[in-house]
């Protein structure tokens, strides 16, 4: 578990600035009575009694009476009219507003804002319990902090005040709008009072209409006063207004302004602010619009301005450009190197300050690198010496910022490092004249070193200019360097045409190992790049269990055989997933077979799509939640391009939209959806009742097909699988009329080995069955597992809600070594009590005594977790798709994996383990023990009663899983023979 301490605080959000009524109380609203019972019933010791007779009444006026009446037994009105509640809602309401807290609900998680509550634990922990555990570890954080909480928010530089706008990372590319970069060139800036020649980094301008509306007058007066009182944090800054407009239509203000900046671009650059500001002081109070031209010049020489009756106006022609208003967008707004920014009322003085903060250290990295050129080489000839000062690297600082940067929020790049090569280098490329120098420390004992060295030998043969020296950095005090995995980087920029069969083909690029020890047994697989789906096509080797003394070569082959379309999907006005909201891709063309749905998650809002090249149409599937939202746009990115594209709907359709397929980088895509004109009240209520007749209809009789999921990886695996379905057809069939059963296996194809693949076909058809291949990328967020094997334990547990197709209601897992022994329609129909999952416990009336001792889950923390439920094997359950949806089930799983796996020693047995630990969150119904007998744990009287048998390793006896098969099921060896001949 973790060490946390949690808290709950209300606010009035609809009066964030309060104040009190006629009769000294706060304003009766319904978030004001919740605060006040909550301060009143926590002051008394009940506030979880409060809280729960809360939830159980109901956010709304009844169910908030009804909870005072029976926890707290006091008026309303009383409560509201208290002087120390009325002191508590001021001051609480006020902190709210100065902190910038605008929209609710949301979290804090060691001062991480999220605004989303249940996202909370999840991302907190996962982004900042390792980094406060490394500051422990490291002796940083000791018994000596008492305030640890102050000590973190100053460790993270914390912000005092969260301005929601902020996180708008948008980058302009400044020399891409021809209209731009001279204004940024020769706009008249001001400077911090503390100027004083530094090398200037950074230019910010507040661009503003130049009819000069309220907002605008109110922003630029706190734009003017940021700059007065920075100081030393902008020293190696400029400010400048820009007006935006028609040249003929501009305000007196605005005329006026852009006067007294070009006026005091004669003054000192550290008193012209002290001027500007001044002069803005004295109109502070006013209309922008109240004052003639004549008031206006009389209050700038009142200032000691000297204003200049007539100034240079090549900038008009720029700033009155249509074009130069489109490709900024929405005014107000502040442009900093290249970020802009569309700005409100919300955004005060120090937001500037936060925002332009934020910018210098990239400034800072471009601003060491052109220092390090020759710059007035570079210019000569172009540009006269004495113009290459300070201003002129500040634009050309600016105008790199703007392309380097992207939509994203840009990591500043570390100064270059200045390596020693005392330590074991590699080097390669010219030693002198070289245009482009590489420099990685690696450390060889782990695999994200053997992926980097085989880029870098890639880039090596592509880039002869560049000098590349590798500095091996492997950890102190190491006493073992085996290696456990052999890494190869395959790359081909170029198309080889080669001769096979007396044909011309492409040669495919070949991944080549050579000299691997003969005496290990070798997995060989794939590291796709995020966007793919790579399955093995051709193998005759088993590629899970490879043994190179058994045969001299081994080849396989991989291809691609889909290309993902990834993203989030947020309600706009929820600010939070659509829980469970069904999404469906779609080819154009109505003949194309694939179609790809999905649900979205609530774990980051994420959803993933398998395509192919072309033109798609992706949207809400069809159905009753369709009904009830629609599409509002659609942002897409491709990984490898930094650009943004709003994909314009379709004015005939508010449910699809289309999404052209054309890169290898696939895409991903921010989704924007609406509630149709649903409350949330209407929108809980409909979320209710849908459960409840997906509940219903999962239990309405025997269903046509019985679904069977399963995994299996490696020949041995696959030739239990194949035992499996035999049986499993078999036991079905029994007592029924041909065609009245129809089974049909899901399988997970990212497993299975060529030769399966093409047997499955026939064994099928000859069997009669039906199957399908399912598979799903694992997400870039969630850890990932290192060993083949536990990651099949998760793809059984993970990402159950999102594998299959969303039409599939229910579905049963066997395990590929399990004897069927009854027919499972049974277990298909047997009612599950409203329960998404169905497991049986590890065999706790008819345990084998001789395996007492490994029972784990019968003493120690597994007892005091479960408190009293059972331990269940995941040999074979039921997962009732659609309650599991419903219920956002895997998102709990995958939640609490998260947090779990950070830990490797978590998780042992993952497949089980996680199941079990969420079932308090996921409940499990627990089957009748003779749906699962296993030697291992269970007697031998129970045997004769089993319905399924599983061939589970005996950690006493480790006999090998084969001979097993053999010694407790007696028809095995001569079945097993007999379906040699298919």
């Amino acid at each position: 578990g973790f060490a946390a301490r949690l808290g709950l605080l209300f606010v009035d959000s609809a009066n964030i600035a309060p104040k009190k009524d006629n009769n000294g109380a706060v304003p009766q609203t319904l978030s004001a009575t919740v605060m006040a019972a909550y301060r009143t019933a926590a002051l008394a010791g009940l506030d979880q009694e409060f809280l729960t007779a809360l939830i159980n009444n109901g956010f709304t006026e009844a169910g908030v009476a009804t909870s005072i009446s029976s926890i707290i037994k006091r008026d309303v009105r009383s409560l509201l009219a208290d002087d120390s509640f009325v002191k508590y809602y001021t001051e609480t309401q006020a902190h709210a507003h100065q902190l910038g807290f605008r929209t609710f609900p949301l979290g804090i998680f060691n001062g991480i804002l999220f605004q989303s509550l249940d996202r909370v634990l999840f991302n907190g922990f996962d982004s900042d319990f390792p980094v406060t555990r490394d500051w422990v570890k490291g002796g940083e954080l000791t018994d000596d902090v008492t305030d640890i909480y102050t000590w973190i928010m100053e460790k993270h530089k914390a912000l005092k005040r969260f301005q929601g706008l902020l996180n708008d990372k948008t980058y302009l590319r400044i020399p891409e709008v021809p209209e731009l970069a001279p204004i940024v060139a020769k706009a008249p800036y001001v400077f911090s009072k503390s100027y004083s020649l530094e090398a200037i980094l950074e230019s910010n301008l507040l661009f503003v209409s130049n009819q000069v509306t309220e907002l605008e007058w109110t922003l630029m007066k706190r734009f003017v006063n940021h700059v007065a009182v920075c100081g030393e944090d902008c020293v190696q800054m400029r400010f400048g207004v820009v007006f935006v407009g028609d040249a003929n239509k501009a305000s007196i203000m605005s005329q006026f302004i852009t006067d007294l900046l070009y006026s005091l671009s004669n003054a000192r650059e550290e008193r012209r602010i002290t001027q500007l500001h001044s002069v803005i002081r004295a109109m502070e109070d006013k209309s922008c619009h109240s004052f003639t031209r004549d008031q206006l010049n009389s209050i700038a020489v009142a200032q000691g301005v000297k204003l200049l009756t007539e100034r240079a106006s090549a900038l008009d022609q720029h700033t009155s450009s249509h074009k130069l208003q489109t490709a900024i967008g929405q005014l107000p707004l502040v442009l900093s190197n290249g970020r802009v920014l569309t700005i409100d009322e919300s955004f005060i003085e120090v937001d500037f300050g936060t925002l332009f903060a934020a910018e210098l250290p990239m400034a800072e990295a471009i601003s060491t690198c052109i220092e390090k050129g020759d710059i007035h080489g570079l210019f000569a000839g172009l540009i006269p010496s004495d113009d290459i000062g300070s201003e002129f690297v500040a634009s050309k600082v600016a105008l790199v910022a703007s392309v380097t940067l992207t939509q994203q929020a840009s990591i500043p790049p570390e100064p270059p490092l200045q390596l020693t090569l005392d330590a074991i280098t590699v080097k390669h490329g010219p030693r002198d004249g070289y245009r482009h120098s590489i420099r990685a420390v690696i450390d060889p004992t782990k695999r994200e070193g053997q992926r980097l060295v085989g880029m870098l030998q890639a880039l090596s043969t592509e880039v002869t200019s560049a000098n590349i020296v590798i500095l091996l950095n492997p950890p102190n005090g190491l006493s073992d360097i085996s290696m456990t995995t052999f890494y190869r980087f395959v790359f081909e920029n170029t198309f080889a045409v080669v001769d096979v069969d007396y044909s011309k083909t492409l040669a495919v690029p070949i991944a080549h190992f050579v000299n691997l020890p003969s005496n290990i047994v070798f997995t060989m697989g794939v590291d796709e790049p995020e966007a793919w789906m790579v399955f093995a096509d051709v193998a005759e080797a088993d590629l899970d269990n490879l043994k190179l003394e058994d045969t001299a070569t081994v080849t396989a082959e991989y291809g691609l055989h889909s290309i993902l379309i990834t993203g989030k999907c947020v309600d706009v006005d929820r600010q939070t997933a659509p829980k469970s909201l069904p999404l469906v891709l779609q080819h154009v063309k109505a003949d194309f077979e694939s179609v790809s749905d999905t649900t979205v998650m609530s774990n980051f809002a994420y959803f993933q799509l398998r395509a192919q090249f072309g033109l798609w149409k992706i949207g809400i599937q069809a159905g009753e939640i369709a009904a009830k939202y629609k599409v509002l746009d659609l942002i897409e990115t491709e990984a490898n391009v930094y650009r943004r594209a709003i994909v314009k709907l379709r004015p005939e359709s508010k449910r699809t939209t289309h999404l052209m397929v054309s890169s290898f980088s696939g895409s991903f895509v921010h989704m924007q959806v609406r509630s149709a004109g649903v409350t949330d009240g209407e929108h809980r209520e409909f979320e209710k009742q849908r459960a409840e007749r997906a509940s219903l209809a999962l239990n309405r009789g025997s269903e046509p097909t019985l679904n069977i999921f399963s995994v299996a990886s490696g020949h041995l695996y696959e030739r239990f699988l194949r035992m499996m379905f035999h049986t499993v057809v078999n036991t079905s069939n029994v007592g029924k009329a041909p065609g009245e059963s129809r089974v049909k296996f899901w399988l997970i194809e990212n497993f299975l080995s060529p030769r399966f693949k093409k047997f499955l076909p026939g064994y099928a058809a000859k069997q009669g069955f039906e199957y399908q291949f399912i598979s799903y990328h694992w997400p870039h967020w969630l850890r990932r597992q290192s060993q083949k094997q536990r990651t099949i334990w998760a793809y059984k547990i993970l990402f159950l809600d999102v594998l299959f197709p969303l039409s599939l209601n229910k579905v049963i897992f066997v395990d590929a070594d399990q004897i069927i022994r009854a027919d499972l329609h049974e277990l298909y129909n047997l009612p599950l009590d409203n329960k998404p999952m169905a497991y049986t416990p590890f065999c706790r009336v008819n345990k084998n005594t001789e395996t007492q001792g490994f029972r784990f889950w019968d003493s120690g923390f597994w007892v005091d977790h479960l408190q009293g439920r059972p331990y269940h094997i995941s040999a074979i359950y039921v997962v009732d798709l659609k309650r599991l949806r419903q219920m956002s089930g895997g998102d709990h799983y995958r939640m609490v994996y998260e947090q779990l796996s950070a830990d490797p020693n978590s998780l042992s047995n993952l497949d089980q383990d996680l199941p079990n630990y969420v079932q308090h969150q996921v409940p499990i119904f627990s089957l009748p023990e003779e749906w699962l007998w296993c030697e291992t744990w269970c007697n031998a009287d129970s045997k004769k009663r089993a319905k399924t048998i599983d061939l589970c390793n005996n950690p006493k006896t480790k006999i090998p899983k084969l001979e097993n098969a053999k010694r407790i099921i007696p028809e095995w060896s001569a079945l097993d023979e007999s379906l040699d001949s298919f």
